[in-house]
């Protein structure tokens, strides 16, 4: 995970394979894709970009509230889950 203020990348690897010179395994982009649908569907709305468009943009306003915000992370564990199953 990366981020600047209230900026967030999460990005999405595929641990399956190979990694590279440095030790980077690629991105994951059709899995990226997945979770963005999930997202959408429970509610909340994120941009993927990125290498291999496999980073997904959380953009939150500089007012959200802490509640707001764990009702978001919830919201993206959930679609996070429900893309890997399937």
């Amino acid at each position: 995970m990366r981020g600047r203020g209230l900026m967030w990348g999460v990005e999405i690897i595929d641990p399956d394979a190979p990694a590279d010179a440095l030790g980077s395994r690629p991105g994951d982009g059709e899995l990226a894709r997945a979770i963005k649908k999930r997202c959408l569907a429970n509610g909340l709305i994120i941009e993927t970009g990125g290498r291999h468009s496999a980073v997904l943009r959380l953009l939150p306003p500089l007012v959200i509230s802490e509640d707001e915000l764990d009702e978001a992370v919830e919201k993206l564990e959930r679609s996070m889950r429900e893309a890997m199953e399937g």
